[in-house]
């Protein structure tokens, strides 16, 4: 149960910095420098896969610990 909440939590901050990194891509584009941001999206993004993985190796190992 707390594993559940903390890997939902986590990735909502992950989609609120996407967010944030997206707007400011967009506000820099204005002024010629949106590409920079690319390594802030990407970084995010394997914050997700990272924290995705996690849950799923600790909930699979929590539920066949007790076999």
């Amino acid at each position: 149960m707390i594993l559940e909440w903390v890997k939902w939590i986590s990735l909502g901050v992950c989609v609120i910095g996407l967010m944030v990194a997206g707007a400011t891509m967009a506000i820099n584009s204005r002024r010629g420098e949106g590409g920079e941001h690319m390594g802030k999206i990407g970084m995010t993004l394997a914050g997700v896969i990272v924290i995705s993985a996690a849950a799923s190796l600790i909930s699979f190992l929590v539920t066949n610990s007790g076999v």
